[in-house]
């Protein structure tokens, strides 16, 4: 852990050092001078992270309590006394580092002024930029011009640089830029954008918001990012040529989205049919959720239907998937709150996260050949009364189908490990437990939300083989145990009996190991209540007989 730690530090703190917003020290003491909240870093030097007075300008000071201020804001800049109205603000030479976003919250502000002998900061007509103008960082929320043209100096466009700027709706973007990061127009005023090719990168939710019409990608552009395109009135994307790299969920954000098409020239994705898919056709990688068709079906040449594909398609009610498709993509049919019916082929082997959630389906058989569901896969499937499970099934991830309507269920023997709360908040009232669980997740099973609360059923019963994890996990949250029988055998609780489970029954006998009172019963082969070299002999002659 401490390893991980490190490594951990270490790249964000290259990361700082590369985009000039630097990593603080940890804090050892913080407070309230005068308007100032702070806190005293290891270097003892200041961070100050709010104001709490009421004035309209401010001026960060460069000292505070004798010691020299160094940095504003560990993630947002933080206001007390309910005063948000800050219209200017003035940063010192002293300041060296600014949190990422950290003034994004200043919902009145019109213009920053940095001291001209900072290193590291400058400004320009009140927007703050890195000391060269290579990085923007911060165009503030409330400046009431309409339009703004990027300096030509300018590189990477930084997180929330331009985050909420509502009064902003013409930008110019250079030819300088090639970065746009995390919400760099996020939610802006901006309905109509154009890329220039020189943009090789952008990040999640460069271009959120409600307002983008329309964004127009040059030919240049190398990767999307997650959630890098969010704007809710987009209908229509092209993909140029250039594009190598497109993360999942790329497009998802894309609500109005009708149609995606890709440049023929393009090496790694083409388009048909107005969906996404990688070059070969083997794996859907969107098909645009404001599509009108109630009715979809997916079949070869997929074999993938990817992260995020067909997320939040509110107009579908019905999906057929053909033989052919192996795989079901983290959050692909998530949010298609009116997906009423699917059917899956026996092809399918694996169904992700998310996979189905929160969407209107009744029933659900899982395909012979997927060994795990995925956690929350049919989570907030709230119409979900029918779960076929086949044999091939080892695991049940966390929350799988928390909060459905599941009154019965039946898991196979194959079954291992059930996750945490994998049941929780269902219509179940008993439960059979096979043999072969090893283990459950906390609050799996017997448990369901009141007044959000997780609280556990009245009378809940589970059903399982004396010994086995059933009985554990009944005893584990004092619920209702009822046993089918004796899982006579497995001494050892690894879930196979073989020969190990005989010598440590003899083990046991001769004083060399313990044995836990579950151990104990299944070491009791012939069930008359007493361990002894009777029982190890039966155990080795029913081996026999199987072999």
């Amino acid at each position: 852990m401490k390893k991980f730690l490190s490594i951990l530090l270490a790249v964000l703190t290259l990361t700082a050092f590369m985009t000039g917003f630097q990593v603080s020290a940890a804090s050892k003491d913080y407070g309230i001078e005068g308007d100032w909240k702070y806190e005293i870093l290891d270097d003892a030097t200041i961070r100050i992270d709010g104001y709490c007075g009421k004035e309209t300008e401010i001026t960060i000071p460069s000292k505070l309590l004798g010691r020299t201020v160094t940095g504003i804001g560990g993630s947002n800049f933080y206001f007390e006394c309910d005063n948000a109205d800050v219209k200017t603000m003035n940063i010192p030479a002293s300041v060296t580092y600014i949190g990422a976003g950290t003034l994004r919250s200043l919902g009145y502000l019109e213009n920053i002024n940095v001291d001209s002998n900072n290193t590291k900061f400058s400004s320009v007509n009140g927007v703050l930029f890195s000391k060269g103008k290579w990085v923007i960082y911060c165009y503030p929320r409330d400046k009431k011009e309409t339009s703004y043209k990027i300096p030509s100096t300018v590189k990477t466009i930084g997180e929330y640089a331009f985050y909420d700027a509502y009064n902003l709706v013409e930008i110019t973007i250079p030819k300088s830029v090639t970065e746009i990061r995390e919400h760099g127009f996020d939610n802006t005023g901006v309905t109509d954008v154009t890329i220039p090719a020189t943009v090789e990168k952008m990040g999640c939710e460069a271009f959120g918001g409600f307002r983008v019409k329309k964004i127009t990608l040059e030919d240049g552009l190398k990767r999307l990012d997650y959630f890098s395109l969010s704007g809710f009135h987009i209908t229509k994307i092209s993909i140029p040529a250039s594009v190598e790299y497109i993360a999942d969920g790329a497009l998802a954000g894309l609500s109005a989205l009708h149609e995606v098409t890709v440049d023929s020239a393009n090496e790694n994705y083409c388009s048909y049919g107005g969906n996404l898919y990688n070059k070969d056709r083997s794996v859907l990688l969107c098909r645009p959720s404001a599509k009108s068709a109630t009715s979809v079906t997916i079949g070869s040449p997929v074999k993938r239907i990817g992260s995020y594909a067909l997320f939040q398609s509110e107009n579908l009610q019905e999906v057929t998937v053909n033989d052919g498709v192996e795989e079901i993509g983290s959050n692909a049919f998530r949010w298609c709150y009116n997906l009423e019916k699917i059917t899956l082929p026996d092809t399918c082997k694996k169904i992700e996260d998310r996979a189905f959630e929160e969407t209107a389906i009744k029933e659900i058989k899982i395909p012979n050949g997927v060994t795990k569901i995925g956690g929350s896969a049919f989570e907030y499937c709230y119409h979900l009364q029918s779960v076929t499970i086949p044999d091939s099934v080892t695991e049940i991830g966390e929350n799988a189908f928390a909060s459905t309507k599941l009154s019965d269920v039946v898991l196979p023997e194959s079954l291992e490990t059930i996750g945490g709360d994998a049941f929780h908040s269902t219509s179940l009232k008993k439960i059979n437990i096979p043999p072969s669980v090893k283990k459950i997740g906390a609050y799996a099973i017997g448990y369901r939300w009141v007044n959000g609360v997780g609280t556990k059923i009245e009378d809940f019963e589970i059903y399982g083989i004396s010994g086995t994890e059933a009985q554990k996990y009944a005893e584990r949250y004092d619920m209702k145990f009822i046993s089918t029988g004796n899982f006579f055998g497995d001494v050892n609780s690894d879930g196979v009996i073989n020969i190990q489970d005989a010598t440590a029954i003899q083990s046991y006998l001769a004083g060399f190991t313990s044995l836990t009172d579950f151990e104990k019963t299944a070491a009791d082969i012939d069930g008359n209540g007493e361990i002894n070299i009777l029982d190890a002999t039966a155990l080795q002659k029913k081996l026999a007989n199987i072999i």
